[in-house]
């Protein structure tokens, strides 16, 4: 019964809804009888509970999924400790459910202990997997200085006691494609992009999915180099598409995903009716064959905001998103990273038409769900109320921004290692704020009462306050108010 719950599981994207539902159902039905014939605390009880889980997070029933896999980890636990092996599968489905749920602290707490546990029971060289998805995680969470370092971990490891050249293939991949993103070392990010596709065109040949796949890759590293004329990656990303056309046909999910990025180059060679034709048409073959809510549907959408957006064509942008925003809110939840994103989105794109209303009531709602998610303290929070503040701003209403900059910059300062980068768009944001309405002097204390503030926490060298003091009075230079610049130098 589990066996066929398997299949059911993992078969095509056809049908796919109905065959885990009832793969669901059967897995349902073996962790009953499990449970009453071998007893809740067994391991083979623990087990079937997690394949219910995975079976209800493909139904996105995220809640339900987390207490199971956590139940199932708390069984193996208790019976053989915190360390045993049989523990590490449940670990990695838990992880997974917490990043569906957009809960990135928990999940990376989970990632930890399974790269340093794993490490230590079984050697380096099982605990590679683990890395890569530490790895992974941070990178998506924005840490990618950390996230590079252990994909360096990964793949040096793997040089040294791996035997899986596709492995250490993939482990290159996802550092090349790190590097680039970091916008640092992108000729090493291209080599080592470049050095996969010629291995796996040697090795496994030119239509073989993984060559594909890197092809795929490195076409994408290239798209910044893309002129008028499109260049190598127009040449490779065409050649993807019509290969993987070719071998997989065009309504295949990796073909789609292509030709989504080939679009995204059109768009650079200003080649805009390409461009929106593609998406539209990637858009119509995924909400037939996936679902109008799936989120390579929704992902696909929100590029095609994107596009919008930068062709100036505002108000099918914020049509688009608005839809992003339904669908991802139905999906995954209105308090998800990625539903947030999207009503970022849309703030932007109505501030740039002088919605200023809508947008302000776009920005409330982001603030009230950071805070509830990530709690008032969390950078996220604070951004999303700089953000609030700036369109009240722009509304000429100067006291809700006045009050949201203090709340931001009290917050950053009662800490020893608050985020500088955002308390310095504090105070510069409420320097001109009171600038606007002539209060100089004003803006000038609010500069002192932070250095003071600074210079209060113990961990803050004179060095940093020196530095930061620099910073803003530099800034304060750029902004053309010197008269409030002038006055902190004395």
């Amino acid at each position: 019964m589990s066996g066929l719950a398997d299949l059911l599981l993992n078969g095509e994207e056809n049908d796919k809804e109905e065959r885990v539902k009832e793969a669901a159902d059967l897995f349902e039905q073996v962790l009953k009888i499990k449970t009453i014939t071998l007893g809740l605390e067994h391991d083979e009880t623990a087990f079937a509970m997690q394949k219910v889980s995975s079976a209800y997070l493909q139904q996105h029933l995220f809640a339900e999924a987390e207490a199971l896999s956590k139940k199932a980890l708390s069984i193996i636990h208790s019976k053989y400790g915190r360390d045993h092996k049989k523990a590490f599968g449940i670990m990695e489905g838990l992880a997974g459910t917490l990043h569906m749920q957009g809960k990135a602290e928990e999940c990376e707490s989970i990632l930890r202990d399974l790269v340093e546990v794993k490490g230590r029971v079984l050697g380096d060289a099982q605990a590679v997997n683990a890395i890569d998805d530490l790895a992974v995680h941070l990178s998506r969470e924005g840490k990618k200085g950390e996230a590079e370092q252990y994909y360096r971990i990964a793949f040096s490891i793997q040089k040294n006691e791996g035997d899986d050249e596709q492995r250490t293939l993939a482990i290159m991949e996802a550092l090349a494609m790190l590097l680039f993103s970091q916008g640092k070392d992108e000729e090493e990010a291209k080599s080592l992009s470049r050095e996969v596709v010629e291995t796996r065109t040697r090795v496994d040949g030119i239509e073989h999915p993984a060559t594909l796949h890197s092809m795929h890759v490195l076409g994408k590293l290239l798209s910044d180099d893309v002129s008028e004329t499109g260049g190598e990656s127009l040449s490779i990303l065409e050649g993807v598409v019509r290969l993987r056309q070719r071998t997989l046909g065009f309504e295949h999910e990796d073909t789609l995903q292509a030709a989504v990025d080939l679009a995204h180059v059109y768009s650079k060679m200003k080649d805009n009716g390409k461009a929106e034709s593609t998406y539209k048409e990637v858009i119509r073959i995924q909400r037939k064959e996936l679902g109008a809510k799936h989120p390579h549907t929704l992902d696909t959408m929100s590029r095609l905001a994107s596009f919008l957006t930068r062709a100036d064509r505002m108000p099918a942008a914020e049509t688009m998103l608005q839809d992003v925003i339904v669908g991802r809110q139905q999906a995954l939840g209105e308090s998800h990273p990625r539903t947030i994103e999207s009503m970022e989105s849309l703030r932007k794109v109505l501030t740039e038409q002088g919605k200023l209303i809508n947008a302000t009531s776009v920005a409330e709602k982001i603030v009230e769900l950071q805070k509830t998610s990530l709690g008032k303290d969390n950078e996220g929070t604070m951004a999303a109320m700089l953000a609030l503040a700036r369109i009240y701003t722009h509304r000429e209403e100067y006291l809700e921004p006045q009050v949201l900059y203090q709340r931001v910059i009290k917050i950053i300062t009662s800490t020893s290692n608050g985020n500088e980068d955002i308390l310095r768009l504090a105070v510069l944001r409420l320097v001109e704020l009171l600038h606007l309405q002539g209060k100089f002097e004003e803006a000038e204390l609010v500069c002192e009462d932070v250095f003071l503030r600074i210079a209060k926490i113990k961990e803050k060298s004179t060095t940093d306050l020196e530095h930061f003091k620099t910073s803003i009075i530099s800034d304060l230079y750029e902004m053309d108010l010197s008269v409030i610049a002038n006055k902190l130098i004395r």
